[in-house]
């Protein structure tokens, strides 16, 4: 062994973890092209009948035994988790820290690169592919998949050469994706969006036809059937005060510029510079925790509250208040904005 491998730990014991049904963690970075790779998870699947976690159900996020390591690290602050008790003398040519998409393709680029190379993927969960794993589920003899996490592939055509080079490689074709998936589901069988109140939060579980957010957001990404409720008329049937029903309907309906000391310009410079939790505070002055609890849980695409949200972000993403804007009186202007920042439809599912 070189000392640079010793520097990098390859002389230490490590634990080995069975993958793909048995498959030794080596043998399952030996990447086959997709179809081969696939057809050989199944023949493992049907003459093992071991362990198999895509076809598991339930809430199979961070599941029991991928988080406690890291919990007693992070909040025992323990260090020592004493001897490993499966030595693995072995000695590999890439160590891949996670078996998501990113570390699998690391490995694959790798191996095509040194088609010899041994190489070892470690992962805290039970099965591999991170946010994008796999979502199995059998009936009537069929084998239906879904996505286990990621919903879709956003913007494939604009993916760099060497991922479409991958997505080739894989056998995945971004456009028969987009083929096969119905654009036009909800709306064509008059399926609308709306709300959910909680009883843990509000007192009762509601679900109420009403979207609260902007068509104009949502209709260019997911065509809904509209609703038929206006806001005069959904606002009376939320389960919160009637302090916070006048402050909900006071901001839907808002048509005055509550900051009119800016140009346009200057106006998205400074939406973007403060908070929407600050544009509720401070412009369209919101009291009632109850309407902060609302729309607390409508920013959870960006991983964070309303408070770390900039304003003309959760603008764009239909939340109400841009009304109280230059753009609330020009609709012309206002749906030109939403056309400019709407996503295309979300028509790349890959499980």
């Amino acid at each position: 062994m070189k000392p640079s491998d010793r520097n990098l730990g390859m002389d230490r014991p490590i634990s080995r973890r069975d993958l793909l049904l048995g498959m030794g963690a080596s043998a399952a970075s030996a990447f086959v092209p997709g179809q081969a790779f696939a057809d050989e998870m199944l023949r493992l699947e049907d003459s093992s009948g071991s362990y198999y976690p895509p076809g598991l159900t339930g809430l199979r996020g961070s599941h029991v035994g991928s988080f406690e390591v890291a919990h007693q690290l992070a909040r025992e602050g323990r260090r020592d988790w004493d001897s490993v008790q499966e030595p693995d003398a072995d000695i590999y040519d890439l160590v891949v820290v996670g078996g998501g998409a990113s570390g699998l393709s690391a490995a694959y680029f790798y191996r095509q690169e040194h088609p010899d190379a041994r190489i070892l993927i470690l992962d805290n969960h039970d099965d591999f592919g991170g946010h994008a794993k796999r979502n199995e589920f059998h009936s009537a003899g069929r084998t239906l998949l879904t996505h286990g996490g990621s919903e879709l592939l956003e913007g494939p055509e604009d993916f760099s050469d060497v991922a479409k080079g991958l997505f080739h490689d894989l056998g995945i074709q971004p456009k028969r994706l987009g083929a096969a998936f119905d654009v036009d589901f909800y709306k064509r069988n008059g399926l609308a969006a709306g709300m959910y109140f909680d009883r843990e939060t509000f007192g009762v579980d509601r679900t109420l036809a009403y979207p609260l957010v902007n068509s104009l957001h949502y209709q260019g990404w997911i065509p809904v059937a509209e609703s038929s409720l206006s806001h005069e008329e959904a606002v009376p049937q939320m389960p919160i005060s009637d302090a916070a029903k006048g402050e909900m309907l006071r901001l839907l309906t808002t048509r005055e510029n509550v900051i009119p000391d800016y140009s346009h310009a200057e106006e998205d410079d400074y939406l973007n510079s403060i908070s929407y939790w600050e544009f509720l505070s401070r412009h369209m002055n919101i009291r009632e925790p109850e309407i902060y609890a609302i729309f607390e849980n409508l920013t959870s695409d960006w991983c964070v509250g309303i408070e770390s949200v900039p304003a003309i972000e959760a603008f764009y993403w239909g939340l109400p208040g841009i009304n109280a804007t230059s753009r609330g009186g020009d609709s012309d202007r206002l749906s030109r904005w939403f056309e400019s920042g709407s996503q295309a439809p979300p028509t790349y599912h890959f499980p």
